[in-house]
């Protein structure tokens, strides 16, 4: 019975993440492509004059989900590209591209996961839950281990992934502190991502139980 309601739990994780549009099968995997078109990538930093918010409009990358489901099989990839950062306002933009983030010798932001946990067994629908992405996070030539939680929340027909990491960007990623004189610019910065699938729709634990139950006369 319990080997079977992990087996149950495995197909009802494969409806949720294989339903996302945008997957393209590969090999004993399936691949879902993150771009502008459905997500957001951006950051919030305060300054003494008021508060800076960030985005960028140039960023690509990839969502793989494991056939047989093993946590060490899920991956995500994301680069995002330094010259199209922007913050609406030209000058500051012009500094942050070449002086803070040296544009012309590294040209991309980069994350690549390396772990995911807290993923619940049977997700209900229209419920918000939350799990964590670990991951490397480069920028510029240094590349740190960062925990981010994940939010999930049903939206309409679809289902959005939030989340949202403090960094310290001076001190852990060696990046010039923008402060001129007495205007000065918060150490950490918040950098926060949306990615919407739609018409994904979550499995709802009271169908879950009541396939399990049905199964379970069918192991005996």
């Amino acid at each position: 019975m319990k080997t079977f309601r992990k087996f149950k739990t495995g197909i009802l994780l494969a409806a949720f993440f294989l339903a996302l549009p945008g997957f393209t099968a590969v090999g004993e995997a399936a691949e879902y492509a993150i771009n502008p078109e459905n997500s957001k990538v951006g950051f919030n930093l305060d300054s003494t004059l008021h508060m800076v918010h960030g985005k960028a409009k140039q960023f690509s990358g990839t969502l793989r989900v494991p056939a047989d489901l093993k946590p060490e099989g899920f991956s995500v990839e994301l680069a995002v590209s330094v010259k199209e950062m922007d913050t609406d306002h030209e000058k500051r933009d012009k500094k942050m591209h070449n002086v803070c983030f040296v544009v012309e010798e590294f040209p991309e932001v980069r994350f690549k996961s390396t772990k995911f946990t807290g993923i619940p067994e049977l997700p209900a629908s229209g419920e918000k839950f939350q799990f964590t992405l670990e991951g490397d996070l480069t920028i510029k030539d240094v590349t740190k281990n960062v925990s981010i939680p994940v939010e999930v929340t049903s939206k309409g027909n679809g289902t959005l992934f939030s989340g949202k990491v403090w960094l310290n960007y001076i001190k852990d990623f060696k990046i010039k502190d923008p402060s001129v004189f007495i205007f000065r610019v918060a150490k950490k910065v918040e950098v926060f991502f949306e990615v919407e699938a739609p018409n994904l729709v979550l499995v709802t634990k009271t169908a879950a139980a009541s396939g399990s139950t049905t199964s379970s006369g069918e192991e005996n």
